[in-house]
């Protein structure tokens, strides 16, 4: 699916436009997740939650809204990435200087997609990630190779959707103040994708960009470029992409059964969920 100028929207998404980083920089951005609302508010009559967590903010390369958090207590530069799925992304840089190239669990992964193709990383569990005085146990974590904006030496990493929606998330670029309030889901664990499958959606169904070496979706039988049109009998274009990801954190023993279109042929493949990390 392509937006205006040609703009993908891989996740299935209509796409409706952008709001700018003028518009943001001139007003306060809170995201609340729970209630599903995204709200916006002049500075001069904005007041933070009580309850809230302050963190100093600035302006990554003057776009990109950053704040200190820590990973198993080494402090870096994370960049606030509400339009990442992602709980968190780290660089490579940064893990390796505090030996994050030895976590303990460890998963060769598709991270995400540029034009030259996909991205490959490694999916890891840290013991914690920290901002200021909130600890989170366990996050499920990427690790990014130096491409792209990963490649700057000043970026620690990216807190995606995945740890944001944890909270209701402030941005008051105006004053250079980032809020956090825990919601509800703070202290749930973190699940990973239990498949080894990494899509997105195309034409219809879901495209699978990679399957993970010894994963559940590899004993399947199941390869990168396989179109999944129908998820257990149900046609997959009745799915939202973000729903057809969930899929893959059911409990680990389930059943699905998949139909599959690779070259022009329809294959019907049943795997097991099982977690890797």
């Amino acid at each position: 699916m392509r937006g205006p100028g040609g703009l993908d929207t891989p996740f299935g998404v209509p796409f409706g436009g952008v709001i700018g980083r003028e518009f943001l920089n001139a007003l306060v951005t809170t995201i609340d997740y729970d209630r599903l609302r995204l709200i916006f508010e002049r500075p001069a009559s904005f007041r933070a939650d009580p309850r809230a967590l302050s963190l100093d903010l600035t302006m990554r390369m003057g776009y990109f809204p950053n704040v200190r958090g820590s990973i198993d207590g080494r402090s870096g530069a994370f960049d606030i990435d509400s339009g990442s799925g992602q709980t968190l992304v780290l660089s490579k840089t940064f893990a390796d200087s505090f030996g994050g190239s030895d976590f303990q669990k460890r998963l060769d992964v598709v991270i995400g997609v540029m034009m030259s193709g996909p991205i490959v990383g490694s999916a890891v569990r840290p013991q914690s990630f920290s901002l200021g005085r909130y600890t989170i146990k366990d996050p499920a974590a990427l690790i990014a190779p130096s491409v792209g904006m990963y490649g700057d030496p000043g970026l620690a990493g990216t807190i995606g959707g995945g740890m944001l929606r944890r909270f209701t998330v402030t941005v008051d670029v105006p004053d250079k103040k980032a809020y956090f309030v825990p919601g509800p889901s703070f202290g749930a664990p973190f699940a990973f994708n239990r498949s080894g499958i990494s899509s997105v959606r195309a034409d219809g169904g879901e495209r699978v960009l990679s399957v993970a070496a010894g994963s559940p979706a590899a004993e399947a039988g199941i390869q990168a470029g396989d179109a999944i049109v129908a998820l257990d009998g149900r046609d997959i274009s009745a799915i939202s992409h973000d729903g057809f990801v969930e899929t893959w954190l059911r409990p680990a023993g389930t059943k699905l059964t998949l139909t599959l279109l690779r070259n022009a042929r329809r294959i019907r493949s049943t795997l097991t969920l099982r977690t890797m990390l």
